[in-house]
């Protein structure tokens, strides 16, 4: 491709959020899909503008509703993200995922009603009178990003996601099932650590849906936040996350990396969740050629399960 426009075909990742440790719409959380996906490398005009639009298949599913009953396949997905920057230090952007077909609901190639339901998911998602369950497209999620990065002396960035699951009283613009997740950055704590703080809640809805009934998921695992993972399959309980993370340059080529996390399920849900928490740690030496490094996470589940994992790895 060019600057303006690069294609890329195979398991590129993408990621709708400005937080680092979770995304609401597409993250990293589940496997990467093949994809087809087109976007620019380089911003486009003084309004800094990038783009990028992107379609996959997820992984096998018996339980699309469909007719009274169920088919079988694998459900497609689209995402798009317009972002612009329109002054210095100061972003903001809109990010859209559908998720429709898969098996005798249709082809990827042949999505109905996708203008539609992108310009007017109100009324091309909302079963009604005037609308049957069969004539859906889909399951829909869109959200609102910013980043805000203040110079000087004491630098730090500000930023945030607000997000929908689905449209709120039948208006496109109104999103419904509200998340919102907002981070603090601060490269410079002292001249050798940084540190990063962020924060989610989400209401109910999320990652569950009447046609999709195994969920917005791939392989089993949620595409979006990685606290949605920490539930009963099919609940759709809201919840909210914590995050603290801190880089560490210990000499020139030594970096340990310490993160804490917790998740609180809602307790409105008819399940019995407990707070989870765990604490991870990188240590990597970069050496002439390649960096090697050991690592482990430790913590307890929502079902008040203990784990852990250490291990070594090399990059180059």
């Amino acid at each position: 491709g060019a600057d303006w426009m690069q294609v890329d075909i195979g398991y590129r990742p993408h990621w709708y959020s400005p937080l680092t440790g979770s995304a609401m719409l597409w993250s990293t959380n589940a496997e990467t899909t093949p994809s087809i996906s087109v976007s620019n490398s380089v911003p486009l005009s003084a309004w800094n503008f990038r783009y990028e639009m992107f379609a996959t298949k997820l992984s096998h599913s018996d339980k699309i509703a469909y007719q009274g009953g169920t088919t079988s396949g694998s459900p497609c997905a689209i995402g798009m993200h317009l972002s612009i920057a329109p002054i210095n230090n100061w972003a903001i952007g809109v990010n859209r995922v559908m998720q429709y077909g898969g098996g005798e609901r249709g082809k990827c190639h042949e999505p109905d009603n996708l203008f539609k339901a992108f310009f007017d998911p109100s009324s091309a998602d909302n079963a009604g009178s005037n609308l049957s369950q069969d004539d859906e497209f889909g399951n829909q999620m869109a959200s609102i990003t910013s980043r805000l990065n203040v110079t000087g002396s004491f630098p730090w960035s500000v930023y945030a996601e607000y997000g929908g699951e689905d449209t709120s009283v039948n208006k496109f613009y109104r999103l419904g099932n509200a998340a919102l997740q907002v981070g603090l950055f601060f490269p410079f704590v002292t001249d050798d650590l940084d540190m990063t703080i962020e924060y989610s809640e989400w209401q109910n809805a999320w990652y569950v849906h009447h046609i999709y009934r195994d969920g917005f998921v791939n392989s089993g695992d949620v595409i979006g936040h990685w606290g949605a993972d920490q539930r009963q399959t099919g609940d759709g309980v809201g919840g909210q996350s914590s995050l603290i993370q801190f880089n560490w340059q210990l000499q020139s080529n030594h970096l340990m990396h310490v993160q804490f996390r917790t998740i609180d399920q809602a307790s409105y849900s008819s399940f019995d969740y407990e707070q989870g928490n765990d604490v991870s740690f990188r240590y990597s030496i970069g050496l002439s050629d390649y960096t090697v490094g050991v690592q482990g996470i430790a913590g307890t589940n929502v079902w008040g399960e203990s784990f852990y994992q250490a291990g070594v790895f090399t990059r180059w």
